[in-house]
């Protein structure tokens, strides 16, 4: 079966500007130089939370359970509206908490954004990637917004259930009451791969956050980090299975 690559609808070809930056390596020093200044007159760009995608371990669902202190069993369980996902990152306080500036989230929803690089095809799900730079006009340049199956066939998420991913976690003890009094053990859930890790956002398309009151019907959505992602995501085209 022949892979079929992502259609380009722009003039700008951006596959063309990341080859060109990958065969002169000191234009793309220079480059990078000139426009991290820029990047960084954006507030969100200097919290590393708002460019740093989901971390291994994160779960991803259309109805997701949750820890959730401020409930009575320590969980709550939403459903996503329609198109989009939501996304629980386990690990993220401690990975990015006492470096990074601003708040830490854990909840995520929206839709699905991924950074896929061409070096990573082929790679083994159960292997970490290197790490992503942000700043780099190659890399920063492979935004796409996948489908849940695409992430699957190209290993930036496994499929699993909820209590498997909690295992996967060491957090199943804790919560195992919970999620089965409300029935939820078995169902399906993705969960976020070494592959995968950071490289994987849930944005917003720019409907307004209700009220946490009204948090049950209208669960938290995401956002585009950093104006670097929104031109990427604009000009890419979504991945073709």
């Amino acid at each position: 079966m022949t892979e079929q690559k992502p259609k380009q609808t722009s003039q700008i070809r951006l596959e063309d500007i990341r080859d060109y930056f990958k065969r002169h390596p000191i234009q793309r020093k220079l480059i990078n130089a000139a426009i991290r200044p820029v990047y960084l007159l954006d507030p969100a760009c200097k919290n590393p939370d708002s460019y740093t995608g989901m971390l291994k371990g994160t779960i991803i669902s259309e109805k997701l359970l949750y820890p959730d202190q401020e409930q009575p069993d320590g969980v709550s369980y939403h459903h996503a509206c329609p198109g989009r996902w939501l996304a629980y990152d386990f690990h993220r306080p401690e990975v990015l908490g006492p470096k990074k500036k601003g708040p830490t989230r854990q909840l995520f929803g929206g839709k699905l954004l991924t950074y896929m690089l061409e070096e990573l095809r082929g790679q083994p799900g159960n292997e970490e990637s290197p790490p992503f730079n942000f700043f780099d006009i190659v890399q920063g340049l492979v935004v796409y917004h996948p489908g849940i199956g695409q992430l699957v066939e190209e290993e930036y998420v496994t499929p699993t259930t909820h209590q498997e991913a909690y295992r996967q976690v060491d957090a199943y003890e804790e919560y195992a009451d919970a999620m089965h009094s409300r029935g939820v053990a078995d169902d399906r859930v993705y969960q976020v791969t070494p592959k995968g890790n950071a490289m994987i956002f849930l944005v917003s398309d720019g409907g307004k956050q209700r009220p946490n009151e009204d948090k049950e019907k209208n669960p938290v959505f995401g956002f585009l980090p950093g104006t670097a992602h929104g031109a990427a995501a604009i000009v890419n085209p979504p991945l073709q299975p």
